[in-house]
């Protein structure tokens, strides 16, 4: 069971990146609405020297929060793929829906339960089953 927690763990990742990536956009989208309005921005000209430096200064950090989220979002497209490319090995095609539904498509357990017409706890077990098998290819794979 610790083997299938450490493919959960793996799985997990996508939704950690997701959240960081939705964290620097949120920055972003801050600092843009900063530098646009009067408090540090541009088109103030009492005092344009000041002011021009300190948009300077935002738009530096823009760009840099702007390049740290496009890492994240190849890494997030990265583990995407190596989930999909996990998921094709698995025998049952609902254990296969699920993974993608849940790691790809980030849908939430009711939803994937809604659309598998099977209960929460159902899809938690076959879910559950999915690692276990994705575990034992995975420990195939390295023995082989």
């Amino acid at each position: 069971m610790t083997k299938a927690k450490n493919m959960k763990e793996y799985f997990v990742e996508v939704f950690k990146i997701e959240g960081y990536v939705h964290k620097l956009c949120e920055k972003i989208e801050t600092l843009r609405a900063r530098q646009t309005s009067g408090s540090g921005g541009f088109g103030l000209g009492v005092q344009k020297s000041r002011n021009y430096k300190r948009g300077e200064d935002l738009s530096v950090t823009i760009l840099e929060l702007e390049d740290e989220a496009a890492k994240a979002k190849m890494s997030l497209l990265r583990l995407e793929r190596d989930i999909r490319g996990l998921s094709c090995s698995l025998q049952d095609p609902m254990q296969r829906a699920i993974i993608i539904w849940r790691y790809i498509c980030r849908l939430k357990w009711k939803d994937i339960a809604k659309r598998a017409e099977m209960s929460e706890m159902h899809v938690l077990r076959e879910h559950n089953a999915a690692m276990e098998a994705l575990m034992m290819d995975v420990a195939g794979d390295v023995a082989g």
